[in-house]
């Protein structure tokens, strides 16, 4: 297998979306580039020249619809928490054709190539004090199914940790597990599987669908990402289409307030000694 270069990985990844997006346009589902996939779009009218990855928003009614919705084909797969093949609590979709990523640890229930990220937005608490009140011990949930688990599960899956398995599993079952809260989440849940599932289950209805506020709850670097990841709901009900590469896609109307209330000066860029790809635990290559 070949490694694949920055540029063929950005590529890849454009290809998928002009996938996604011709989808959404056939079966009137509404969805906008997110993070730094929006800010390449605002800033540099496509990718941030460092960045390897697209993130997408979509309200959570039309990413339950993608999820029932969708078919794979020998090109591409979607892999979900409703599907139970994913080990993260959010929608990717994956090129199966050309290209496989190696991961440092579990992501999906089967081999696959280059992906983009789906992120639901969830309804969220009027007042901010009581969301930040539910929605911050979402960390340890999401800690848990986001490393500590698929840490472990990584280092079972070595010649040495294959051996050690029925011991562990034997572990976490009994009293002895208590001694670390995620060997207890563990020996609670039968399969990291359930636990992404129950994970979603829970975030989209932690809070009442009436208001008037919604928030990524499900993909988090820290706790900082649940604090500022809050939004007025009618921020997603309007959608223009903005420059991307080659292409047009999606994205909020009201762009600029939510990347300034995530990023503050997105204009700005980064110090050079930060401007670096975002996933460098992954190799990606060639088929």
């Amino acid at each position: 297998m070949k490694e694949m270069t920055l540029k063929d990985v950005q590529d890849i990844s454009l290809h998928i979306l002009k996938h996604f997006h011709k989808f959404c346009e056939e079966n009137g589902l509404r969805y906008s580039l997110a993070f730094g996939t929006l800010i390449g779009a605002i800033r540099h009218e496509g990718f941030i020249p460092w960045d390897d990855d697209v993130d997408l928003y979509m309200p959570r009614a039309d990413y339950e619809r993608l999820c029932d919705i969708y078919q794979d084909s020998e090109d591409f797969a979607l892999f979900c928490p409703k599907r139970r093949n994913h080990y993260l609590p959010y929608t990717r979709i994956c090129e199966m054709r050309q290209t496989y990523v190696k991961c440092d640890s579990p992501q999906f229930a089967k081999q696959t190539g280059v992906w983009i990220d789906v992120f639901p937005m969830d309804a969220a608490a009027d007042d901010y004090r009581q969301y930040l009140k539910k929605a911050l011990p979402l960390w340890d949930d999401y800690h848990f199914i986001g490393h500590d688990y698929r840490r472990v599960e990584a280092r079972l899956q070595t010649p040495v940790g294959k051996w050690l398995k029925p011991l562990f599993k034997a572990f976490i079952k009994s009293g002895f597990a208590k001694i670390n809260p995620s060997f207890v989440r563990m020996r609670d849940e039968t399969s990291i599987v359930d636990a992404v599932e129950n994970y979603d289950d829970k975030v989209k209805t932690l809070f009442d669908a009436t208001s008037n506020h919604v928030a990524e709850l499900v993909q988090f670097t820290n706790t900082y990402s649940i604090v500022r990841n809050y939004h007025p709901k009618k921020m997603f009900e309007e959608y223009v289409l903005k420059k991307f590469e080659t292409e047009q896609f999606y994205c909020i109307a009201d762009y600029d307030e939510n990347l300034r209330t995530i990023y503050g000066d997105y204009m700005q860029l980064p110090p050079e000694e930060e401007r670096l790809p975002g996933h460098k635990m992954n190799n990606y290559l060639w088929k």
